[in-house]
């Protein structure tokens, strides 16, 4: 990560990550190198997602796509892809700038508490991954399983969204969290619109694929600690039912 504030000193930051003292990381490419990418690609119409870690990661690449897209409506639909640490600057001038966050919501689960208790501090930690902060300033959020690092549980990352509780149990920033609702809207439809294929997939709509599961249980009259234990009972794929074998 990058961040305004060093990590932590202490015996796990410095003799199992091997930080050296004030550690705050560093960019992997100058504003420049950045803005340049960016210019080149959007110009030939594509879109960017930027990978941003960190509070001065991400205001850092928003001021660059600020620079890029200054005057522009295009609708680009940038991505910014984790941002574990986004703060309400951030999330304003992305809610003006056409760019949008896919959160990886398997930090906090994962390793929420290390994050916490010895790497980034409480106040920190507590506040990562904001997702209902873009859901109030009306930005198209999704949420991602960063594979093959982790495996694409659909399931276990709404239960994580919603929760915001560790894989030991524990609650971090529960004012974050967000509803069942909001969590299934971040895993399809706003999935589908954030790659432009909106028209084609993420709801069950006449003309689109017809790509959709069938669940044993419905997610919105469960528990929400319960959320992680629903099976797909059956797939389908551009409506034909597709069969797993063993």
């Amino acid at each position: 990560m990058y961040l305004k504030k060093p990590y932590q000193e202490n015996y796990f930051t410095k003799n199992i990550l091997h930080f050296p003292p004030a550690h705050s990381g560093s960019p992997l490419l100058t504003k420049d190198q950045l803005g340049s990418s960016i210019s080149k690609y959007q110009s030939n119409g594509w879109q960017v997602a930027v990978h941003t870690q960190g509070d001065i990661s991400t205001s850092e690449v928003i001021e660059t796509f600020e620079k890029q897209n200054a005057n522009s409506e295009i609708d680009y639909r940038h991505r910014l892809e984790h941002c574990l640490l986004v703060d309400d600057v951030s999330f304003e001038k992305m809610s003006k700038l056409n760019l949008y966050p896919s959160f990886h919501i398997n930090h906090l689960y994962y390793y929420g508490e290390k994050l916490e208790n010895k790497i980034i501090g409480s106040s920190r930690g507590r506040r990562i991954l904001p997702a209902n902060l873009a859901a109030e300033k009306a930005i198209k959020f999704t949420l991602h399983a960063d594979q093959p690092m982790f495996p694409s549980e659909p399931f276990s990352l709404i239960q994580t969204a919603v929760s915001r509780k560790t894989k030991e149990g524990k609650t971090l920033g529960k004012q974050y969290a967000i509803n069942v609702y909001k969590a299934l809207e971040a895993m399809t439809i706003n999935a589908a619109w954030q790659i432009k294929m909106e028209d084609k997939l993420g709801s069950i709509t006449e003309g689109k694929y017809a790509d959709l599961i069938i669940l044993d249980q419905n997610p919105l009259n469960i528990g929400y600690n319960s959320l992680r234990n629903i099976k797909v009972i059956e797939t389908y794929v551009h409506g034909n039912k597709i069969s797993f074998r063993p």
